[in-house]
């Protein structure tokens, strides 16, 4: 122990004599000479600048200290020799800072140092220093010419680091943290006086939002408080920092000070929309024509402004006033008003109760902006769709490939004001407005002509459930299946179902749609329900697992006299599966399927039906009976289904077959539904699926516990099999080749190669031997399983009586 550490000895009393060496050269006024290739060698370079390490001089008198005839000339050589230092700060990954930053100045290397940081550190931290002004601080505590104490130096200095983190840093914490820091400076004039203007635009370029936030608020009370003088893109910045963050009347005060010395459109701008925003829109109006004196012009998207706050304070006429200003100064300015603001304007004018004026200004919407500029907009995303489908009828072949204003002017106005109505009702769902959309379906066209459609109540029920508003669905729904039931005849259920919902009043959930209808006229312009009315609904809820009112419907849907579809059905046996009833979701697949249904059931329907019967053999207690895979795999061969393999659904349905089969201790249904779905459905043996059958082989013997065939068996038993079937396809090209036909591709035979390998696994498993023939009774038990599976009389390829593996 003792050796040991007289061993370190030499080393720590070396280091010791080079720190003193340091310490004496920089009291003398010594200069420290800073490597650069030590700068730069990673292994001993340090993480931040402020840790930077400056290689001291050696303690020895012949050392070279290179002369400068000034500071400037160090400062200088330092730079050219040093060029890495001053490129942490060049390549900022946000902001601009050489912009933001001055000429660099350092402080007397004679002086006594405030702080304990040496030389490198320092020229690294001149720069970020001079945009806070902590350098002038600091020299003026070193010559104790300054009058403030050190708490304050020292948040000073906090400041200056929190604003080169975040300078460097692409993290928001960095800058969270810099304006926590900066908050505790609002009441300290004595300290933001001595941020530079650099700092103030270093500040600034952190708030770039549309709308100012309250960062906008804080830079400008420190700056306030500073004194600092305001340009004018930094004071609409704190103008509209103090309006939306709760100063109003602050933000109006200033900003009229500001409109009286700087009258710049950009001013007048902001005034419009503060008073647009506080329902003011005769002083904004006012606002406009006193820029037209002092500017010469007007811009005309604030009268946009002037049209949507009248629309809210429900003056129609005068909206339509400013809308036509708008129009008048866009032709004046030749200028183009944006879709997504003519978009605001119609809906504005439907929440005003002017649907006429609304339509006119969708109209002009899709007459006048390119479909470019909708798509980027976000509006009217199969609006091109729409138009191409009503024209179609209306107008030739060769002027459908555009929108434009000919192809509109030839549109019958009958089938133009309706597709403007349809294209419009759209848009007011894409825009989350289900109730708007509703009174255009059920008020606006009617009035104009148009009776409503199943289709766009269809679209608007399915509007108000992506707001979650299910009350309102659940009205439309009922009320449009009361019209369905009145239709047929069938007067004992429309009874019993206007009874059961209140059918002629509006729920409290309808918001402002009860303000724009009458509820008396509004439910008896509703029309009859149709399939895809229920298919909406009940997607909705079996997705919620709400069984009971699923249930509900499904009778609703029945005593409509309404058929059923895979896609209703779909949905249904999603809810039973989801809620594990399982009883319920055997008894509805097998009461709707042929032969005792009339629905056709899809490839997602017997996706569902297999993951359940693979669910029910997982279970630990079973307590009621399933549909057995036999059973199941009948009614799939039968109706025969139109499935992609491909589809990672119907891989999954594969998988969920094969284990199903395995589960229930069936390996003669196994062998017959791999050959059956892969000659059928060209379903393939993959190495997932040869994995799957070779777990199921395990699972099958006698007395076989999972849990001792272990990871390892099991991979090697998939790789024995992938390899015999890697063989058989080998001989089978070769065979082929000598009877002189053509080999197919590998990938296909490959596919064929596995598939006989886990027959011959499975012929092994069910003979018990190798090299005897089949019995009896083992084909007897084949022969019924193709009767049970629905497989009788069909050629599967297999000559099982022959079979010598």
């Amino acid at each position: 122990m003792i050796r040991s550490r007289l061993a370190r000895i030499p080393t720590s009393l070396s280091k010791i004599a080079q720190n003193i060496a340091r310490l004496k050269a920089e009291r003398t006024g010594g200069l420290v000479d800073v490597t650069p290739s030590d700068e730069l060698n990673p292994a001993t370079a340090t993480k931040h600048p402020h840790h930077a390490k400056a290689v001291a001089a050696p303690p020895t008198t012949n050392y070279a200290r290179t002369k400068y005839d000034s500071i400037e000339a160090m400062q200088a050589s330092l730079e050219e020799e040093d060029e890495a230092v001053h490129r942490v700060f060049e390549e900022r990954p946000a902001y601009e800072q050489q912009k933001l930053l001055r000429p660099g100045w350092t402080r007397d290397l004679d002086a006594e140092p405030y702080q304990e940081f040496d030389e490198n550190t320092e020229l690294l931290l001149t720069k970020i220093d001079e945009v806070t002004g902590v350098a002038d601080v600091v020299r003026a505590a070193m010559e104790d010419e300054f009058p403030m104490s050190q708490e304050e130096v020292i948040l000073l200095r906090k400041v200056s680091n929190a604003m080169m983190f975040a300078s460097h840093s692409t993290k928001p914490e960095a800058i969270d943290y810099m304006f926590s820091i900066l908050r505790k400076l609002v009441n300290r004039a004595e300290i933001v006086r001595h941020f530079t203007p650099y700092a103030w635009e270093f500040l600034w370029a952190f708030d770039e939002s549309e709308i100012p936030t309250f960062r906008s608020r804080l830079i400008g009370d420190l700056m306030a408080k500073a004194g600092a003088p305001f340009n004018r893109q930094q004071e609409l910045k704190y103008i509209g920092g103090l309006f939306w963050n709760d100063a109003k009347d602050a933000a109006i005060k200033r900003w009229e000070g500001l409109v009286e010395r700087d009258p710049a459109p950009e001013v007048y701008t902001i005034g419009v929309k503060m008073f647009t925003l506080q329902c003011r829109p005769d002083v904004v109006e006012w606002l406009i024509e006193d820029m037209v004196k002092k500017v010469g012009y007007a811009d005309h998207r604030h009268y946009g402004s002037v049209a949507q706050a009248y629309n809210h304070m429900f003056e129609g006429e005068k909206a339509w006033e400013a809308f036509k200003k708008l129009e008048y100064w866009e032709k004046k300015n030749n200028a183009k008003t944006s879709a997504q603001q003519l978009d605001d304007l119609a809906m504005s004018f439907l929440d005003g109760h002017q649907p006429a004026y609304g339509l006119e200004v969708f109209k002009k919407l899709v007459r006048d902006t390119p479909p470019s500029e909708r798509v980027a907009a976000r509006t009217f995303a199969n609006l091109e769709r729409a138009v191409y489908e009503l024209q179609e009828s209306a107008t030739k072949p060769e002027e459908l490939n555009e929108i434009s204003r000919s192809a509109l002017e030839h549109l019958p106005p009958t089938v133009n004001n309706k597709h403007f109505y349809g294209a419009w009702l759209l848009n007011l769902l894409r825009m989350g407005r289900p109730d708007l959309a509703c009174y255009v379906s059920l008020e606006v066209q009617p009035a104009a002509g148009f009776p409503a459609e199943a289709t766009q109540v269809n679209w608007v029920i399915q509007g108000f459930l992506e707001m979650d508003n299910l009350k309102m669905a659940e009205f439309l729904v009922n009320r449009m299946a009361y019209v369905c039931l009145k239709e047929i005849g069938n007067h004992e259920a429309a009874a019993a179902l206007a009874e059961e919902s209140s059918i002629g009043s509006l729920p409290p959930e309808a918001g402002q749609l009860a303000k724009l209808v009458d509820p008396a006229r509004f439910a008896e312009k509703i029309p009859a329900a149709t399939v895809q009315t229920f298919s909406v609904i009940m997607q909705y809820l079996s997705r919620r697992q709400n069984l009971n009112s699923v249930i509900k419907f499904t009778q609703t849907m029945i005593n409509c006299d309404i058929e059923w579809n895979s896609y209703i059905l779909n949905h249904l046996l999603y809810a039973l599966l989801r809620s594990s009833e399982m009883t319920r979701l055997s008894l509805t697949f097998t009461s709707m399927v042929p032969p005792e249904g009339r629905i056709v059931p899809d490839s997602v329907t017997y996706g569902i039906m297999w993951a359940a019967v693979r669910n029910r053999y997982t279970q630990n207690r079973r307590k009621t009976d399933f549909i057995t895979p036999r059973e199941l795999f009948q009614y799939m061969f039968t109706t025969n289904p139109e499935i992609d393999p491909t589809d990672d659904k119907a891989k999954k349905m594969w998988y969920h077959l094969i284990q199903s089969f395995f589960l229930s201790h069936d390996l003669e249904g196994a062998l017959l539904a791999l050959h059956a779905a892969s000659k059928q459905w060209k379903f393939a043996v993959d190495p997932f699926a040869v994995r799957l059958i070779a777990l199921g082989v395990f699972k099958n013997r006698p007395g076989a516990h999972i849990e001792a065939v272990g990871k390892e068996k099991l991979d090697e038993s998939t790789r024995a099999l992938l390899q015999l079937g890697a063989q058989l396809d080998s001989d089978g090209r070769r065979k082929k080749k000598r009877q002189g036909r053509a080999v197919l591709d590998v990938e296909s035979k490959v596919k064929v190669g596995k598939l006989d390998a886990v027959t011959q696994l499975l012929w092994y498993e069910l003979k018990g031997a190798v090299t005897q023939p089949a019995s009896p009774v083992l084909l007897d038990e084949i022969a019924r399983a193709k009767e049970d599976m629905g497989l009788a009389g069909v050629d599967l390829g297999l000559r099982l009586e022959n079979c010598f593996f």
